[in-house]
């Protein structure tokens, strides 16, 4: 007996397990399960029995399922191994009733084989021992089929025999050094918990991603100081009121890349990130949470995520970061930051409580470039940032209609009755300016072109005071001829309103529309 599977023994006896005889791999290349010669007992494993494979020896799995529990507990050498059998239109779930450790591999994998479902079930009644632990070293590949995503062939679950023990989720839980590896796989009332594993590829033995999966029930997601962890295309669906759960848990982490995922249900919070760097968030969607996000880090990017239904959509702070494509819906209560610095981008507010503001600031500043929040959805707090608290701004898409000489040009600066630009200086309330006039339909740039005419509307100062969007000078500009200076065409005096909010921003439409 090795001194890793003494202590093995020695875990179980801890948390009550009686052992019947502990079952041992052959020590020479192991086998199958079913066959007794891959065994040192020359017999096969009863339910009572824990299994330890031994260094070297590959176990594979190749029970047909008939809902056995096949041992009380199982360890794995390092070097050892535990794979499945794949066969096309089989079923193969593996059942232990104690604790699994492992310094080897543990591989489900039916990714080439049509038809196959393979499982590992933890259905032990206590919930210590519905536990994977996997030490430095090991390895848990779990690949299902991606034709068979929305129903996975691979299953990991919690599935104690006891009602009273549902309450409780089994775990899986890792240091450094281990490759987790979980792709479109059914994940039913187990936490993931991943600390120090390194994504990147510079260390070989190191992977954490996750990837088409389905975290049911009481599953979720918790990784630690885990550098450019992969979560991506993961659905997290609870049907219960799961009062005091977060779906997904990423603290310390850097360079997260967590995208096309949903996260539906009654978790208290769908997404949490704390103390995390260069984390992205894109294409998710978080429904009926009551917080839908809570993030603190640097550097923050979220892109196109929905947040629909949550009471509080979105808890910010000491976050600094863009929100770009925003869609808030039907929430209770507004987006609160505290200690943040933000840019809203594309951001839309839709069907939310009327009597709540949309956003709450606390010692914060925003940016609204383009968004659908007016000064009065905008509440501000007793603490004040450093400088103003809202700077609301739209692009401004001019159509200009009329014969327009080639090379024209439309330019755009504060206006004298809202106090000019200042002198010799940049007019700070305008960007890109002058724009040129497309020739095809006479518009301006479009905001993909990143050229698009840019202004600054109403603001929430410093003293927690609305001001009202100031006055444009807006004049077109025809190219001067044989060394004479470009001439105005036209010139009128504007001003920013709400409705230069651009719901498709690159749609070919124009917010003003000039005749010459």
């Amino acid at each position: 007996m090795t001194a890793r599977s003494r202590v093995f023994l020695w875990l179980m006896a801890a948390v009550g397990v009686v052992c019947a005889e502990e079952m041992h791999s052959n020590g020479l290349g192991g086998g199958r399960w079913s066959d007794p010669a891959a065994w040192r007992q020359k017999r096969l494993p009863a339910p009572d029995d824990p299994v330890v494979i031994a260094a070297g020896d590959r176990i594979v799995f190749d029970v047909a399922d008939d809902a056995a529990v096949h041992c009380r507990g199982l360890f794995i050498d390092p070097k050892g191994a535990l794979v499945w059998l794949a066969e096309e239109g089989r079923k193969r779930t593996l059942r232990v009733a104690g604790p699994i450790e492992s310094y080897g591999a543990i591989r489900l994998d039916v990714e080439r084989v049509t038809g196959a479902e393979l499982g590992l079930e933890l259905v032990a009644n206590n919930a210590e021992e519905r536990a994977i632990r996997l030490r430095e070293g090991s390895a848990l590949v779990m690949a299902g089929s991606k034709a068979a995503s929305d129903v996975p062939c691979v299953v990991l679950a919690s599935m104690p025999p006891a009602e009273s023990e549902r309450a409780a989720p089994a775990t899986v839980t890792t240091g450094p050094g281990v490759t987790l590896d979980i792709r479109f796989t059914r994940v039913r009332d187990v936490v993931v918990r991943a600390e120090g594993l390194d994504n990147t590829g510079f260390k070989a033995n190191e992977r954490a991603s996750f990837v088409g999966n389905r975290f049911e029930g009481m599953a979720r997601l918790e990784l630690v100081n885990c550098d450019t962890p992969s979560i991506q295309r993961n659905t997290f669906e609870t049907r219960l009121d799961e009062t005091n759960t977060v779906a997904i848990t990423l603290t310390g982490c850097k360079l997260v890349d967590a995208r096309d995922n949903r996260i539906l249900g009654r978790y208290q919070t769908g997404l949490s990130i704390q103390q995390d760097v260069d984390a992205a968030v894109s294409a998710t969607v978080i429904s009926n949470c009551q917080v839908g996000i809570a993030w603190q880090g640097q550097n923050a990017m979220l892109k196109g995520v929905t947040l629909a239904a949550c009471e509080r959509p979105a808890r910010f702070s000491g976050l600094s970061g863009v929100l770009q494509d925003l869609a808030v819906a039907g929430g209770l209560l507004p987006i609160e930051a505290g200690n943040s610095t933000l840019q809203f981008t594309d951001a839309r507010w839709e069907a939310c409580a009327t009597s709540a503001p949309a956003l709450y600031l606390n010692a914060s500043s925003a940016t609204l470039l383009n968004t659908t929040l007016k000064a009065e959805d905008v509440a501000v707090g007793p603490n004040p940032p450093a400088g103003d608290w809202v700077w609301a701004m739209y692009y401004l898409v001019a159509r200009i209609k009329g014969a327009v000489p080639p090379g024209s040009v439309v330019d755009l600066r504060t206006a004298a009755v809202s106090g000019g630009p200042p002198p010799g200086r940049a007019d700070l309330n305008v960007r890109n300016s002058p724009a040129p006039i497309r020739g095809a339909d006479g518009l301006t740039p479009l905001p993909a072109t990143q050229r698009a005419l840019v202004v600054r509307a109403w603001a929430i100062g410093g003293d927690g005071k609305t001001q009202e969007a100031p006055f444009y000078e807006l004049n077109i500009m025809a190219p001067g001829t044989e060394g004479q200076p470009p001439r105005v065409l036209k010139s009128q005096v504007i001003q920013p309103s709400a409705d230069w909010y651009r719901a498709e921003p690159d749609a070919p439409t124009a917010a003003l529309e000039v005749a010459l």
